[in-house]
């Protein structure tokens, strides 16, 4: 075996390490034409939604189409997921602006939102609402249409049940054009989460909307951790002896 291709080896095998023990994030961002037309398509969104699903089972997602217009104002919505449990969205502030919209496929609702897929998607203004789920999980994805292009802000916030929380921030959608798409995915095998609370700096002013909301099992890792820090390693000692090699 060549030297370059050992080290390709060892760093490899000490990439797949790390990878298996840190939260993935899978993220794609279309930016929009404006507030009366629609993407008609989202290369971005749609790899990133590809890529999340690729690394699950399970999978199953809310469209929302099942859900009468305004469905959701003042009361929140549940979400059945089938085997991966039921979970609750809802308004956490007292602007409580949320609730399931619909317009014609192809055109929007004149102000930048609009339905990924079939007519029906959750339009929302709240500073904060939050997604609770009746059993830990471990991958969590979403379609977001129309963020940030009245200067909100848009964050998550990530909880699990031990209390630890985690922050992400989706800066590049700030002031960027109406109706652009993004898809954000979130894979955590060693630690699940319970819970997302989504923030949004300039509620009542910045409307967005979501659609086709998945959750799924994470696959399983490919090894162990204990095995994981054994090809570490290996990696390790692959480097140590090319680097002999060239010196002798």
């Amino acid at each position: 075996m060549k030297p370059k291709t050992l080290i390709a080896l060892a760093y490899g095998l000490a990439f797949s390490c790390a990878v298996q023990a840190a939260p993935l994030v899978l993220y794609g961002h279309d930016r929009g034409l404006g507030e009366r037309s629609p993407l008609t398509g989202t290369p971005n969104a749609d790899a990133a939604r590809d890529d999340f699903l690729d690394l699950v089972n399970d999978a199953v997602t809310e469209d929302f189409e099942g859900f009468r217009e305004y469905a959701g104002y003042l009361t929140g919505l549940s979400l059945d997921f089938g085997a991966l449990g039921t979970s609750t969205l809802q308004s956490t502030d007292q602007n409580q602006s949320m609730w399931v919209d619909a317009v014609t496929p192809g055109t929007t609702n004149t102000k930048g939102r609009y339905a990924l897929s079939g007519a029906k998607y959750l339009q929302v203004s709240s500073s904060h609402f939050q997604l609770n789920f009746s059993q830990p999980v471990s991958a969590f994805g979403f379609y977001g249409i129309d963020i940030g292009d009245f200067s909100g802000r848009f964050t998550l916030e990530v909880s699990r049940p031990n209390g630890v929380s985690t922050a992400y921030s989706l800066d590049d959608t700030y002031r960027s054009p109406g109706g652009g798409v993004l898809y954000w995915g979130l894979i955590d095998v060693k630690n699940p989460f319970s819970s997302i609370r989504f923030g949004n700096s300039n509620s009542g002013t910045d409307w967005f909307g979501f659609d086709d909301v998945t959750i799924a099992n994470a696959k399983p890792q490919l090894v162990s951790e204990p095995g994981a820090l054994g090809l570490l390693a290996v990696g390790v000692a692959v480097l140590g002896f090319v680097r002999r090699r060239k010196v002798a």
